[in-house]
């Protein structure tokens, strides 16, 4: 009978399988960044940027440095540059508008021509005093042979400017280029400021006027355009 009867013992219950640990939130930032289909940078990713925002920063000059050089650049860049030698020979020849010729008190000035004949004399003390024109010369002619032997070209009216050469075409009289397009001469000349375009024999004044109705032969020491 025992023989016959085996024992039937429980088997043993399976053990459950355990289940996944639930996945971390998201943080707002990455899940923002998901949302836009942007990869959240990592921590040490972002280390590098900060560097060259740092290198950057310190490439930045600080404030007041290089400022003339930086305003330079800013008035060139719109046009707006500083005086150039011409315009300093023009101020210069103003400073005397209205002077009789031999009264004209001026570094290097002689008055070698009388009452009537300096207009040679002023001109080129304006230039030589602006290291514009080397040499003492009081001859009309022999101005304009000098200009050309110092590098002077000659220019058309609408290029001439201000510190330029405006000789008469019958070599009788030199003056300054006054304004841009010589539209003005500024010199010696033979015209009372109290009477402008009445011309006075016997006497000259520095006096600035217009162009018109009179031919010159204009000069530049100005590089040419390329």
């Amino acid at each position: 009978m025992s023989d016959a009867i085996k024992s039937t013992s429980p088997k043993p219950a399976p053990k459950p399988t355990p289940k996944p640990a639930p996945k971390p939130a998201p943080t707002s930032s990455a899940a923002s960044g998901n949302q836009r289909g942007i990869t959240p940078t990592s921590a040490a990713g972002s280390q590098p940027t900060d560097k060259v925002r740092l290198s950057k920063e310190a490439e930045k000059p600080e404030v007041g440095a290089d400022s003339a050089a930086f305003l330079k650049r800013l008035q060139e860049a719109h046009g707006m540059s500083g005086p150039t030698v011409g315009d300093q020979v023009v101020e210069d020849a103003r400073s005397h508008l209205g002077t009789k010729s031999q009264d004209i008190d001026a570094p290097n000035y002689v008055n070698t021509g009388g009452n009537t004949n300096n207009c040679a004399n002023f001109f080129n003390t304006m230039l030589h005093n602006r290291g514009q024109l080397d040499g003492r010369v009081e001859n009309v002619r022999e101005l304009e042979r000098l200009a050309q032997e110092q590098g002077y070209r000659l220019v058309s009216q609408e290029e001439a400017g201000p510190g330029d050469m405006a000789f008469r075409t019958d070599v009788s009289h030199v003056e300054l280029v006054s304004t841009p397009g010589a539209t003005h001469t500024i010199g010696s000349n033979n015209e009372n400021p109290d009477n402008p375009g009445v011309v006075v024999n016997g006497q000259q004044w520095v006096t600035e006027r217009p162009t018109d109705g009179h031919e010159f032969r204009y000069y530049t020491n100005r590089p040419a355009d390329n």
